[in-house]
Parts: structure tokens; sequence; C-alpha cells
């Protein structure tokens, strides 16, 4: 957009200067973005572009653009979104006018892995200058901080994704604007964590809306933070009282750190992603000088899940092969000829061949051009069999497209992955127009790096409220594959959906609001596994879903069933290859099949909430949509109990070989992992009755070494072993040796002590260290009354 008239004298031409977001950090396949300054110096009016050329393997793979249009003396600054498909180091930055460079520009960039730790931090630097080197939250190999410029934040939450965190450091929120803000929100609703902390007041907080999980009540003068010093283990040199905020925490949020009632690190999910907010200021005396701050900036930005992991499983390159598979199974652009033509036409021209010609030859008395006639009405014939089949060239290119709707909390926002295939019956480059939402990027697999040597790059413009993506090369008969990327609104609640936890399990009712049918809806958890059906404009439906007394199998069984094929509901058996090659093979939506939360649903349906166009060449779009859900059932009345698989989990210490998730749980060489469970908001940690850790081994001969299982009690502030897991599992096998038997080891009265303050409960697996084992699950259940 022009910033005004104050442009260099008239004889200076057309300048360029660019900068990428974010010094230039991003992650493989994650959209960021370039900021240009364009200044006309000249005396005409300037039109044309700026470019960025995307290069892998030494080839133009893609490039984008945004229009520039600006009179004599105006500059303008322009954000152009890109995705990097290659680990580029530079890229060149052209302004163009026509097929004319009028100036160009290089930046550099710095390409980080998915594993690596990106952290934005926006007001006073609260991290000191050794942690920025030293943090490793979740054990991820790099970590990298980023100094933010508010102004200079986007206003799509998609060109934030590669951040794992993101800190305001007293920064009050109307240095944002209100688009930056919902980016943000939309942001940390997908995945993202947001930390906000420093000496901030009410007004500082205002235009965060419903993202802080605090109300503040103004500033409060301590001499020491002896609670947080023993939670860190490193003492605190406070020379002088300081000031730290004093805040009365949201319902459903929890405190991780307090001092004598007063709140310092409060922490509540957001959609899928987490909001902290810290009652201090990391930049200020005496924490800026403080040890511990590394330590306790590991506590603050751990998580559940790095958000870039969540984002980064969506699009494997090396997986892309099945999506393939799945689109193509699912093309069906043309439509045969119905058969009553089909036979109509045979008829016609047996008619015409045989009887009616020898007729006509008959009575003209030339019986003799029948070795002239005869081939000519088989010609024409044949051309007209040839135009039938053929006749799908008018109808022109066929889009078909499996979208993935990911819902957080929030029903009535939905991030959408479009896996779009486009089928032409002829060789041509099309060019596709999204809404401006939408990031659209040509899918990349191994065999399809790039358009044709002699075609012209595909070329991603964004202008206006449109996006295109251009010279989109399709062969003859062929296919070729784009994901569009966006996020959904809607006016209401696709679906309405609710879940009630009951001794036995989960009571789920699900309803259709919308004004069209939804075509399948099936719901899972723990052991249970049940079809909903079809849901008409206005429909209810509720069943009961059975708990087995073990979570986090839910995902492993349903795969299972899918895989075979047999004994599922038949609303599902029409997409079961599109579940398969989405939900799980490649890990899209779930992420990983083995973890535990809450209860799960997949709807499907044909309307596609991407609107996708081919310009100035007539198409039709089929879709199947795939909606997920993950719901957290509410208690039933008088009752009180955390079944198993809606605790969320969290890995929070590790000394040990950790090999990571496996297809049925976790494995762990020697050492020790340590998991920590939160407890719901609701849930009176006060009042726990009881507390069971269920657990599912492999039984293995008497003298396997198996791990102990400890569980903290913060009230004595130790650790309290539980025992050898190996002799209760093998009792529970029985001499028949049952695979996989549960096991459930109730932790001491009183089971309240083993609860922290922020309403969660930390059980370490210590294994032995000659010996690589592996636990299928580990859930506790508390009960209250």
């Amino acid at each position: 957009m022009p910033l005004g008239g104050l442009g260099p004298s008239a004889a200076e031409p057309v300048s360029l200067r660019v900068e990428p977001l974010f010094d230039g950090y991003y992650k493989l396949r994650e959209w960021t973005g370039l900021e240009a300054e364009v200044v006309n110096g000249g005396q005409t009016r300037f039109e044309g572009e700026v470019v960025y050329e995307s290069v892998d393997l030494g080839r133009r793979v893609t490039e984008f653009s945004v229009p520039v249009r600006l009179g004599p003396g105006e500059r303008g600054r322009y954000t152009v979104p890109v995705m990097m498909t290659g680990f580029e180091r530079s890229g060149a930055v052209r302004l163009r006018s026509g097929d004319r460079t009028v100036v160009a520009d290089r930046v550099a960039l710095f390409p980080l892995d998915a594993n690596d730790f990106l952290v934005g931090v926006a007001g006073r630097d609260p991290l000191p200058l050794h942690f920025k080197f030293s943090l490793r939250p979740q054990g991820q190999s790099r970590t990298f901080v980023v100094s933010l410029r508010p102004e200079n934040l986007p206003e799509a939450s998609h060109l934030l994704r590669s951040f794992d965190a993101i800190i305001f450091n007293d920064l009050p929120a109307g240095r944002l604007s209100p688009a930056q803000t919902q980016a943000l929100t939309d942001w940390v609703l997908g995945g993202g964590h947001l930390v906000v902390g420093g000496l901030v007041s009410t007004e500082d907080l205002e235009g965060f809306g419903p993202l802080i999980p605090v109300r503040v009540l103004g500033r409060q003068t301590v001499s020491g933070l002896p609670n947080l010093e023993r939670t860190i283990q490193v003492p605190i040199r406070a020379w002088e009282p300081f000031e730290v905020t004093a805040v009365a925490p949201a319902a459903e949020a929890q405190v991780l750190v307090a001092e004598e009632g007063l709140p310092l690190v409060v922490r509540r999910r957001f959609g899928q992603g987490t909001v902290t907010f810290m009652a201090m200021d990391g930049a200020a005396d005496p924490l800026n000088a403080w040890w511990g701050l590394g330590p306790m900036w590991r506590l603050v930005l751990a998580t559940e899940r790095s958000p870039t992991e969540e984002f980064q499983i969506r699009v494997k390159l090396t997986s892309l092969g099945a999506i393939y598979n799945a689109l193509a199974e699912q093309v069906t652009p043309f439509d045969l000829p119905s058969a009553q033509v089909v036979v109509l036409f045979l008829g016609a021209y047996v008619l015409v061949v045989g009887p009616l010609n020898f007729l006509v030859l008959r009575r003209l008395g030339r019986p003799d051009w029948f070795w002239f006639t005869t081939p000519a009405i088989t010609l024409v014939f044949g051309l007209g069999v040839f135009g039938l089949g053929f006749s799908p060239q008018a109808q022109g290119v066929a889009l078909r497209d499996v979208t993935i709707v990911r819902h957080p909390e929030d029903l009535r926002v939905g991030y959408a992955d479009s896996y779009v295939a486009v089928f032409s019956p002829v060789y041509r480059a099309y060019d596709l127009e999204f809404p401006a939402s939408v990031f659209p990027s040509p899918l990349l697999p191994f065999w399809e790096w790039t358009n044709p040597p002699d075609s012209q790059p595909v070329r991603v413009e964004t202008e206006g409220q449109v996006r295109r993506l251009k010279n989109l090369s399709v062969d003859a008969w062929g296919l070729r594959g784009v994901l569009a990327e966006g996020l959904i609104r809607y006016g209401q609640e696709p679906l309405q959906v609710e879940a009630v936890a009951e001794a036995e399990g989960v009571r789920l009712r699900v309803g259709n609001p919308g004004p069209n049918p939804v075509d399948g809806v099936v719901a899972w958890h723990s052991a249970g596994i049940e079809a909903i059906g079809r849901l008409e404009p206005g429909a209810a439906r509720e069943v009961f879903i059975r708990a087995g007394p073990v979570g986090g199998l839910e995902d492993l069984r349903l795969q299972q069933l899918l895989l075979a094929g047999r004994d599922l509901p038949a609303q599902i058996l029409n997409v079961r290859r599109l579940v398969l090659s989405t939900l799980f093979d490649d890990e899209i939506v779930t992420g990983e099949p083995w973890r535990v939360g809450g209860l799960r649903l997949i709807a499907w349906e044909d309307r596609s909430p991407v609107a996708i166009r081919v310009a100035g060449t007539p198409g039709r779009q089929s879709s199947t949509v795939l909606r997920f859900l993950r719901v957290q059932p509410r208690f039933g009345p008088g009752l009180r109990v955390v079944a198993p698989g809606t605790m969320r989990r969290q890995l929070v210490d590790r000394d040990a070989v950790y090999l990571g998730p496996s297809a049925f749980g976790f494995a762990v060489g020697g050492g020790s992992v340590t998991w920590r469970y939160y407890l719901p908001a609701d849930f009176p940690a006060g009042q726990t009755a009881r507390i069971d850790l269920l657990f599912n081994g492999q039984p293995r001969r008497p003298t396997d070494s198996w791990p102990r299982i400890h569980a903290f009690n913060f009230r004595q502030g130790h650790w309290v072993d539980l025992g050898d897991v190996g002799e209760k599992v093998r009792a529970a096998a029985g001499a028949e040796n049952q695979a996989w038997p549960q096991v459930a080891l109730p932790l001491p009265d009183p089971a309240a002590d083993f609860i922290a303050p922020g309403g969660y409960l930390d059980l370490k697996v210590v294994a032995p260290a000659e010996n690589i084992f592996e636990i299928l699950v580990l859930e506790p259940r508390a009960f209250a009354e």
C-alpha cells in the first residue's frame, strides 16, 4: 500500500529494499514473509510487481509475487508471503515491470529443522544471553531467539507458524493492530504457545481479549520469591524489595508457580495452543541476574507438543505419495455416457450400416456402391463414437480435493488443509484462484519437483482478496497436486457436540445445525468405537461409548480396523482409504496415533469450505471433507472421575536414552523419563479420593528387567517408589501369558498429596541401564467424591 508522497527527488529511479521477516529464520515447508519497500523516484506512474524466486535443486520451483502501483514520488511497503521448499540460505527478489527487471535485491535466510526451537521476543527481552544458547525444551536440537518489532508482526497466522513460542514482555496490546491480534489468536488456536509477562496493567492487556488467562489486580511489592527458588532450586539474590503483578487466575487456568497465594506463572489451554502469563519481569532486577532464569524458562516454555511439530506433521515430503494415491483413487473427473445412449447409438449404427443402407442403395439402383457407403458410414459413426467418448474436453479441467479440517475448542474455527488433484484431458498450464485467506502451493513429491523445463515456473500471486496459483502445468490425462492451507470461519458451528463422562464410559450427543447433510460421523474413545451415521439438517443422535480400562489405544485400534476393512460401520467404508491416507499413514491430523487426550470424532461430507476457481476455463470440483474434532468430556451430575485418555500429558524431564513414541507407546533406554499429567481445571484436586495408575505392558521372561514407577509427593517433597511393575504384569498375564494385560497401581493415601498446586501429577519411569523397554500406556485415573 502507498505510504504517501515523501519520496526522493524526481530524478532518482525506482528503488527496492527487502528485509525478511523474523531475521530470515524459517522452517521447511512453512510460510513466512518478506518485507519490501519500493520508492518511485521517477516522474511517471510505476506499475509492476515484487517477485521472490524460490530455488530448489538448482531450478526455479515457484515464484511469489505481489503487485506494486505507485505514483510519482510515492513509496509503499508490501509483505510477500513465501514458502521455502528447500533449505534456501539466500534468495533473489526482483522488482519487475512486465517482463523487464527494474531492480533486484538479495535476502539472507536461515533455514531451520523442524526439531529446532524458535522463540520470538517482543518488548523488553527477558531471556539471558547464555540461556539463548542452552535452552532445550522437550529435547529439541537447537534454540534460536528472534527479536520481533510489533509493527512488523504479520496479519496472517500462517506466517507465524515457524515459531514454537512467542514472548511478549512488558508490551501493551495497544501496540498491535486488531488484525495482528487476530492473527496471534489464530496462531495460538492452531497450536502456538504465547507467553505474556512483565509489570503490566489491565489497560495493557485489554487488546488481547480472551487470550489472557488472568485478571490484573495491580502490583505487589515482595522481598523475595522463596517458593519459586524451591521449584527451580536456585536462590534469588534480591538486595531490595521489587514488584510483581498481582493477578487473579481465570476459572479454567492452572497456576504452575505461586507465592503465598500470589500466582506467578499461570497457564491455560486455548484451542490447540497454550497461553502462559508471568507476573514477573525477567528483564528487570533481580531476575535479570538470576542463574535460575534459564531453568525457569524451560519450565515455562515446556508444552505438551511443539506447535511446529503439529504443523510440520501435516506435510511430510517423504510421505506425499500416499496423498497422491488417495487423490488419484478418488478422481472421477468425467462421467461415462449413459448405457441408454450407448445402446441407442449402437442400434442406430446397426440399422444404418445394414438394412437402411441396403434399402437406399437398392432404391437408387446402385447396389455396387455398398463397398463405398459401408466404410463411409462406419467412418462417420466412428467419429461419432470418438466425439462421444472424448466430449469431456468440452467440460474443461476437473478438480478433486480432500480437505482435512482440524477444529480447536471453538468449532466455528477450522484449520483446513485441502489436497487438490488437478486433472486435465489435454496438456495445459492452468491458473487457480483462491480466497486471500488461503495459501496455495504445489505439492512436490520426489518425481515432480517443478514444471517441465520448457514452461514457466509456478507462481503464487497475492492481490487484494484473491490469491492465484498460476502456470500450473498438467500433462494430458495427467494429475497435478496442490496444497491449499487456510483458516475457515463459520457463521455457526458445523456440528454441535456434547460429551459427558460417566463411570462406565462417555455419553455423546452430536447434532447437525447446518443446512446441508453430514454424510457420516464416527466417534471413538478408549476401547470404544461408535458409528453415529448420517445426520440430516437439524438432526441429532446420541450414543454411549463404553470406555476400556486404559486409554490411549483408541487410535491404534481404529487404525487396525481400517486396515483390515472388517467389522466397520458401513458409513466409514467409503472413506476408509482416505482416512488411512490422511489421519494415520501420514499423521496429518492426529500427529501421533498413540497420543492420549479426550474424545475424537471424524465427520465427512462433500461440500468443501475452500472455494477454488480455474481462471478462464470451465471446470468442475468434487470434494470430500474430513472434519476432525477432539472433545474433552465434562463430568456427569454427582460424579467426579477423570477417565483414562482425558488427562493432558507433557514430557517434562528425561535422563535417559529416550527413543520417542512408537506405534504402541514410548520406548526408553537406561535412565528415567518424567511425565506430567494435568487434571482438568474443574476437578477438585483437594478432594481426591483415589488415583490409580493404569498400565499395559507386554509380558516377558521372568529374568527380564522391568522399569519401576515413581510418583512425586508434593506435600513431603520426595519421590515415592511404587515398586517393580514387571511382577504385577506377569501375575496379571497368568499362565496363558495374556498379551498386554492391564494392571492398576494405586497411589498411597492420601492421594491428594500427589497433586501439585498447579493441578498436575508427576510420574517417573525408571529403566534399568541394561534394558530397553516399551510401555504401551501409563495413564492415571483419578476419582473424587
